[in-house]
């Protein structure tokens, strides 16, 4: 992987998780227990960017990913705002 970034600063907040930092260990929390923190294609984007962008920071040597409430995620979301089949146009 490349050292270089360009000019565009590492994200700080994210929208569909909470993202904290501290001692080298970066804790991403799915918040969403009432859905049992399913994934939707936004929360995707956001951990695809997240994972692109932690190997450039030099605050951070491992990742954790947790869910609050009774599940750590159950796979992609189906049934809320936001959330779209796939592939497009099959919902199972």
């Amino acid at each position: 992987m490349s050292p270089f970034r360009g000019s565009v600063p590492l994200t700080e907040e994210w929208r569909h998780f909470r993202f904290e930092r501290a001692d080298g260990i970066a804790t991403v929390t799915l918040d969403r227990p009432d859905k049992l923190n399913a994934l939707t294609f936004d929360s995707y984007a956001d951990l695809r960017d997240l994972l692109a962008e932690l190997p450039h920071r030099g605050d951070v040597r491992v990742l954790v990913l947790r869910g609050s409430g009774r599940a750590s995620g159950s796979a992609r979301c189906r049934s809320s705002p936001g959330c779209r089949a796939w592939p497009p146009g099959r919902v199972r």
